[in-house]
């Protein structure tokens, strides 16, 4: 069974190694997983909790939120926003891609004929020249020793060819992701690159056992549709069927 868990959550400095203090209380916790995509955090924290002192020393990418699943580390990037109310604190943070998403490719990339290249290991050359200069911050941003490089002998390969300043680390990524048949997913702390038909792991199966209460499957006839049409109103039409 997947049971129902019990999400908790603590804030680590830059590179998530050093554990500053747990969030003590908390009115809500969310996290995701996304392909080809950045992940969010929210968190809130009533302001009576006895950590809120210890909130007011946080400061946004500089530290980091920790998301525990029944005791287990599921979720982990810097924090990108802390707001304060009279009764709340929230904080949202981003996974581990926050980082080439702030990160300009400053060096030159050719993989034009002949220098063609697995499309996996042109994204990992990139990302680690180009987040060196953030693992020598002191702590560093500790995202290099989790790089996951997935290439097999059937990767999508490419002949891209990038000049300096010319994109950012992410916008690279997410481009290959795009329109060259490559693949993304952050876990933890572990930026995973793969070709699209790379198999990275699958779930367990969810059963009826798995729900609280009883389950309902709906059909909604509101939904078909067997012929659709589109006009500008004065006379140029299109359909399809």
């Amino acid at each position: 069974m997947l049971g129902c868990g019990f999400n908790t959550a603590a804030i680590f400095d830059r590179g998530a190694v050093t554990r500053l203090f747990p969030i003590d209380r908390t009115t809500s916790i969310a996290y995701g997983r996304l392909r080809d995509g950045i992940s969010d955090a929210l968190v809130h924290i009533p302001t009576s909790a006895d950590c809120c002192a210890d909130l007011a020393n946080v400061e946004p990418v500089r530290h980091v939120l920790v998301i525990y699943r029944d005791g287990q580390r599921v979720w982990e990037g810097p924090i990108t926003r802390i707001s304060y109310s009279n009764d709340d604190v929230e904080i949202a943070a981003k996974d581990v891609m926050f980082w080439p998403y702030r990160t300009i490719m400053r060096g030159e990339y050719n993989n034009a004929y002949p220098n063609i290249a697995y499309g996996t290991d042109r994204i990992g050359h990139i990302l680690r020249t180009e987040l060196a200069r953030k693992e020598a911050l002191d702590p560093p941003i500790n995202v290099l020793p989790y790089l996951q490089i997935h290439t097999e002998a059937d990767t999508a390969r490419t002949s891209r060819h990038t000049l300096p300043y010319q994109k950012t680390v992410f916008e690279e990524i997410d481009d290959l992701a795009a329109k060259a048949g490559i693949d993304y997913t952050v876990v933890g702390r572990a930026i995973h690159v793969h070709d699209t038909s790379y198999l990275l792991g699958q779930t367990p199966l969810a059963t009826e056992a798995d729900f609280i209460g009883g389950v309902i499957v709906s059909v909604y006839g509101m939904d078909l549709c067997t012929y659709s049409a589109v006009t500008d109103g004065e006379g140029l039409w299109g359909a399809d069927e």
